[in-house]
């Protein structure tokens, strides 16, 4: 995969949207783009505190329509 910038939350909701096509399911997809966005920004800190945290921005975007 090319390095995205997943800082940006309708990135990152994206990326997982396509990792949940790759993986049974959504907890994983998650974690692997958390995975991902640590890599990327050579950081130990995930970007959402959690799981729960990160459907909320997740459910919010795709209401909006921007992902």
């Amino acid at each position: 995969m090319e390095k995205k910038d997943l800082i940006n939350p309708i990135t990152f909701v994206s990326v997982y949207l396509d990792n949940c096509k790759k993986y049974e399911t959504t907890r994983e997809a998650y974690e692997v783009t958390e995975q991902e966005y640590m890599n990327i920004h050579n950081t130990y800190t995930p970007k959402y505190a959690s799981f729960a945290s990160f459907r909320q921005v997740k459910n919010r975007l795709i209401q909006t329509n921007q992902v």
